[in-house]
């Protein structure tokens, strides 16, 4: 489902207030926590966000890389959205070490959630 953003006064936000932000499904269930940002270094894109499953403590926990794409703002719940059912269905890893070096992995991901990759392969 894609819904046109609403207008806004300021389109931009402060990568700690992401950081922390409730993501919900469609329905608007609670499903995680964006717990990070991956950014690419030469860009400066936010390529991804890692989300932790609700309910779940910041140490020793999986993560599910989104692409940045398939994350979109709700201004009505103030938070973000992502397809619940292929979150559930996402690849995790525990911590994001990996995710900063794994190109094949990082591959693996971006192929689940069908976004385009940003670094040229398929």
């Amino acid at each position: 489902m894609s819904v046109a953003p609403k207008p806004s006064e300021h389109d931009l936000i402060s990568a700690h207030r992401v950081e922390g932000a409730t993501v919900y499904s469609a329905e608007g269930r609670t499903v995680g926590v964006i717990r990070n940002l991956m950014i690419e270094k030469q860009s400066g894109h936010v390529r991804s966000a890692l989300i932790s499953k609700e309910g779940t403590s910041a140490a020793n926990q999986w993560l599910a890389p989104i692409p940045w794409s398939e994350l979109h703002y709700d201004t009505d719940l103030s938070g973000y959205v992502v397809d619940a059912a292929k979150l559930e269905n996402a690849p995790w890893v525990e911590g994001d070490a990996a995710l900063e070096s794994d190109l094949p992995w990082r591959g693996k991901v971006f192929s689940h959630w069908v976004a385009q990759n940003y670094w040229g392969m398929s």
